[in-house]
């Protein structure tokens, strides 16, 4: 799975997952923000009534300068194809969102973005409500659990979405670089429906060499897509505020 990574340092494998085929935009390390969004199919003429720079990942769209090769992963892919291609170039905060303007996660209009105030800790969930994780430990196993998708699963569910497949994932694309759940306090991340801003610093915790990796799972993993997905959904608050959550900080 993760561990094939090291495969992308092949020109011609980087060349067919998209990566490396944009030129740098050299963004001005003082840019306050950009906003990057992620499109399907989707009408995203709304963003152009945003303020800040605008970078439309697309699915599937060779003729879009953002292509995401295949339309695997959902948000996630674009999201790290992002990372992967800006990272030595990053502003000062970046907004991950959908590609509609308004949804049930998140009623008001996302133009709001143009009037909002950066978060002074480098993280902000842009979702409504209190939207608390997903994710659990346990202590048998020292995996990677969730509650909703035991009630997703079933007898007739796709192939590859047991837990067991979600476990693997975690121990072979995060615990390199996060370790045990065991060591973090996971009621006091938030955020799921994958919907954030996060700091320039909070995105360089983690070498270039982990979005690598899990860009390069999104993309080659059987998993069915509305489940790989998700495993990046309930953990985005872990990835970029595991520091804050660990349990040595918050409890001595």
């Amino acid at each position: 799975m993760c561990q094939m990574a090291s495969n992308l340092h092949t020109p011609l494998l980087r060349t067919m997952l998209g990566i490396d085929t944009i030129s740098p935009t050299n963004p001005n390390e003082n840019e306050t923000m950009h906003v990057v969004v992620s499109k399907y199919k989707e009408d995203t003429c709304w963003t152009e009534s945003l303020r800040f720079p605008v970078f439309i990942y697309t699915k599937e769209d060779p003729s879009s300068r953002f292509n995401v090769p295949v339309n695997k992963g959902h948000e996630a892919s674009a999201y790290f194809k992002y990372i992967i291609d800006h990272y030595d170039e990053l502003p000062q905060n970046v907004a991950f969102i959908h590609g509609h303007e308004s949804d049930w996660h998140h009623v008001e209009s996302m133009l709001r973005l143009n009037a909002i105030e950066m978060p002074p800790n480098g993280y902000m969930n842009l979702n409504d409500g209190d939207n608390k994780t997903l994710i659990h430990y346990d202590e048998r196993n020292d995996v990677i659990m969730n509650d909703y998708i035991d009630a997703l699963l079933n007898p007739n569910a796709p192939k590859n979405t047991s837990k067991y497949d979600m476990q693997h994932w975690y121990k072979k694309c995060i615990y390199p670089r996060l370790g045990s759940l065991s060591q973090y306090e996971l009621n006091y991340l938030d955020n799921w429906c994958a919907q954030f801003i996060v700091s320039r610093d909070r995105i360089r915790q983690h070498p270039k060499s982990f979005y690598e990796t899990q860009y390069w799972f999104l993309l080659t993993t059987d998993i069915d897509n509305h489940y790989s997905a998700r495993y990046y959904e309930w953990t985005w608050g872990l990835i970029f505020r595991f520091e804050d959550v660990r349990k040595t900080v918050l409890f001595g």
